[in-house]
């Protein structure tokens, strides 16, 4: 049984321990107090998915010894430094107490803590709410007390038990077959008992000013909040478990702290400057996020570090690599008007690859940033160099060897999708030449963010056997395209410019 997210706005003044609570807003769920407390914790560690001008949560203290307060149970005890995006905006120190009671109620309370970068409430970051305190709360509905706003024997005030109002206007749903089975009175609606786990979500709150009214800004604030809980709480309940795994190969703080930096340094003039007809906020920042993350996949052989960057249409990356002091290059079949804004030390190349026979200097890295035709052949390109070269490949669009099409014979693109077929048939390909396949879900302004890696092979540079077998089955590769008669290179966009100039100016002379 489902309840849709119904905010009530009680906005009622209670008193727990001698502090002056307001209960401003709950709505019914069904959910679990695990859950809850579960969703909660996530929440306290990854703020930064709840509340986007955070970067982080770094957790200071963290103790889970339960021990009796009052006429409750303190399970969890955290103490985190709250860091903002933005260098303007200060850092705070908050203390977070989860809290059980007796009767099953679960409430999660958030407290700032003063020091010498938060020395009073005025000192609150822009997105911090003005609050001396906040907590989240449930409590299942079973374990309400009839009167509507009764004080229990602690002080703690407690709200009252309802019926929910079901919309039954189609009487052949899914969930109206399963209240067809429950106690139903004559006003048409549902008993609470008979709903298993029926709960209130709620946010109470003691205001700085407490006579002042609460804004309408932060009445959408709380309410978006609240929905965001009974979101993840549902969720939870249904065993959502989380696909996307970060930081594989780079640590999340060292990125988020070095992204930042480049943001700084390079984001706001590239947006401010960009001369291509392209979306410079696309482009420019999921650029400084590749350069990131590539110069922390680097930063321990910076010195030894040389790499070619294919297909590398506005060359950003390039230009950013080569900022950050990495040699390299980029090549690409057209020239982009922004390669001429670029520092002289930028190197640029306007040329064809011929992937079949192009190979490298031996331990150079290839860069292939949305390749789309050089996609599949960058770990051939890579295997023939030698021994030591490495690659990484993002890729977007999806062809084949040939620089067809990708068919998705052979997958399963209806159940996985064209995209996650394609970068199996990308792996597959990096296996076949003798790397193995390292990725990592990378934190850019893009759904078509996965890094795949090939810098460790699958054997021994000594085992000339195993290598032979690769260098025949790469051949074999080779020797299938070249028989098809169907390989093509995409053709430059001057060359089609001036393709197009001819055919009008042989139509004119007709």
């Amino acid at each position: 049984m489902e309840i849709p997210f119904s905010p009530e706005y009680p906005n009622i003044r209670k008193t727990i321990y001698n502090e002056q609570w307001t209960l401003f807003i709950k709505s019914k769920c069904v959910v679990t107090g695990e859950a809850f407390i579960s969703v909660m914790n996530q929440w306290v560690k990854d703020p930064q998915n709840v509340t986007p001008p955070i970067l982080r949560a770094e957790i200071i203290k963290e103790s889970t010894n339960e021990y009796k307060e009052n006429d409750y149970t303190v399970i969890k005890f955290i103490r985190r430094r709250i860091v903002s995006r933005q260098n303007r905006d200060k850092n705070i120190i908050q203390d977070v107490k989860f809290i059980k009671y007796d009767n099953g109620e679960y409430r999660v309370i958030h407290t700032p803590v003063f020091d010498e970068e938060i020395k009073d409430y005025s000192d609150f970051p822009y997105y911090f709410p003005p609050l001396k305190k906040f907590s989240y709360g449930i409590i299942p509905f079973s374990n309400i007390n009839n009167n509507q706003m009764n004080n229990d024997k602690k002080g703690k005030e407690v709200m009252k038990e309802e019926t929910v109002v079901v919309n039954d206007n189609t009487s052949d749903t899914k969930a109206n077959k399963e209240i067809s089975n429950k106690t139903i009175n004559k006003n048409n609606k549902i008993e609470n008992k008979s709903i298993e786990n029926l709960s209130y979500i709620y946010l109470e709150i003691i205001p700085v000013n407490e006579d002042e009214e609460v804004s309408d800004r932060m009445k959408g604030v709380y309410t978006r909040l609240l929905k965001m809980l009974y979101k993840h709480c549902k969720g939870t309940m249904n065993g959502y478990k989380k696909r996307v795994i970060h930081d594989l190969l780079v640590p999340k703080i060292l990125y988020q702290d070095t992204y930042y930096a480049l943001k700084q340094k390079y984001g706001k003039y590239w947006v401010e400057n960009w001369p291509e007809e392209t979306d410079p906020q696309k482009h420019v920042f999921e650029d400084i996020g590749i350069a990131t993350w590539l110069k922390l996949l680097w930063k321990d052989d910076k010195e030894k570090i040389s790499f070619i960057d294919i297909g590398c249409g506005n060359g950003l990356l390039t230009n950013l690599l080569t900022k950050e002091g990495f040699k390299g290059y980029g090549i690409d079949i057209s020239k982009r008007k922004v390669w001429d804004i670029y520092d002289k030390d930028v190197k640029l190349e306007e040329r064809f690859i011929s992937p079949q026979t192009q190979t490298f200097e031996d331990g150079t890295w290839l860069i292939g940033n949305h390749p789309d035709e050089m996609t599949l052949w960058i770990p051939i390109m890579a295997s023939k160099s030698g021994y030591n070269s490495k690659f990484v490949i993002i890729p977007c669009c999806f062809f084949e060897l040939t620089g067809s099409k990708f068919s998705g014979k052979g997958y399963n693109i209806k159940k996985n999708g064209r995209y996650h077929c394609y970068l199996d048939r990308v792996r597959k390909l990096m296996t076949d030449c003798g790397y193995v396949v390292e990725e990592e879900r990378l934190r850019i302004p893009s759904t078509k963010n996965i890094a795949l890696v090939g810098r460790k092979r699958t054997f021994r540079e000594d085992d000339e056997e195993e290598y032979n077998r690769i260098k025949k089955r790469i051949k074999a590769y080779i020797d299938e395209v070249e028989a098809s008669g169907e390989f093509k290179l995409r053709i430059p966009d001057d060359e089609k410019q001036r393709q197009l100039l001819a055919k009008r100016l042989a139509r004119k002379t007709h």
